[in-house]
């Protein structure tokens, strides 16, 4: 049989199963048999030394979604990471097949996340069907070439199973700026998003941390509590993202020493940040046009039309 140079290790030992395995089905091999529900307790058991009897120590493991394992030793922690990552992990064996050159073996593993598997523990619990083809030389599992739905895997752990680019998701964050910490006055969401030495620039004047910044919202907050703001022309590139936004609220309480006017003000701005490797803001600079406001309020004259 003909293997193209362009298959990876794990798939060409899949395709020499088939041809050469399965043909022989008829012949059987107990011995392959038994070497295959020694694999099954190994991962039950959590047993290493099932792992060192029944792997060769080159053994190699492929999977589209995983990272191709090479060694038995990369096995062995493989093994051990599915129960550190899920509680009650059980693999249940459903159809064994040994043939001369392997085996093939189909299953449902169950448990529940408590680990930090793609993120935080979702103490979710999972049911989830796959298989192994196995080839198998001198008594060892030298290729094993797994099959499950790694899409239906992260459904049931409702997790992201393609998370956006990193520049993307900071897009994200930086957006929640305006739609979440002044949309909704929620310092909470300041807190989660900028880091512990976040500093916050606005029309050059600087806050320091997130006591600083809450010292800039509160009277905004109180002065505008009806305050929006609407994002556009959002840019995101490397660790730093910018948007235009444009903010309206009724003046109903004194601002910047201005008594309240109960005038409705439209204000236009941008916003630009800077984020750190864990996603946390770490700077930002924001401007806009207070002569804009304070004309909208009544206490600056507008510009004069030029000629005039």
């Amino acid at each position: 049989m003909h293997i193209p140079r362009t298959l990876s290790c794990g798939a060409a030992a899949f395709l020499l199963a088939i041809d050469f395995g399965l043909e022989s089905r008829a012949q059987g091999a107990p011995d392959h048999e038994a070497l295959i529900r020694g694999f099954v307790d190994m991962f039950n058991d959590n047993d290493m030394e099932i792992a060192d009897r029944i792997l060769g120590e080159n053994v190699v493991r492929f999977h589209p979604r995983d990272e191709v394992i090479r060694s038995r030793d990369d096995f062995k922690a493989f093994v051990r990471s599915c129960h550190e990552q899920f509680e009650g992990f059980h693999v249940e064996a459903g159809e064994i097949v040994a043939t001369r050159t392997g085996g093939f073996l189909t299953w449902t593993v169950t448990g529940k996340h408590t680990g930090t598997l793609d993120g935080p523990a979702t103490n979710k619990t999972f049911a989830l069907a796959g298989s192994d083809n196995f080839v198998i030389v001198g008594g060892k599992i030298v290729h094993d070439v797994a099959g499950w739905n790694a899409v239906e895997f992260y459904r049931q752990l409702g997790v992201d199973p393609c998370p956006p680019p990193k520049a993307y998701r900071n897009l994200l964050t930086l957006r929640r700026v305006p739609l979440e910490v002044h949309n909704e006055q929620s310092m909470a969401v300041a807190r989660e998003i900028f880091a512990a030495n976040h500093e916050f620039v606005e029309n050059g004047r600087q806050y320091r941390g997130i006591e600083g910044f809450q010292r800039r919202c509160e009277p905004l907050f109180a002065a505008f509590p009806d305050l929006r703001l609407e994002v556009s022309d959002e840019i995101a590139e490397g660790d730093r993202c910018s948007h235009r936004w444009v903010a309206t609220g009724t003046h109903s309480g004194t601002f910047l020493g201005i008594p309240a006017t109960e005038k409705r003000v439209r204000v236009e701005g941008m916003c630009q940040a800077r984020f750190d490797r864990e996603g946390k803001i770490v700077t930002t600079i924001v401007s806009w046009d207070s002569a804009q406001l304070l004309q909208q309020l009544g206490v600056m004259p507008g510009a004069r039309p030029v000629g005039k």
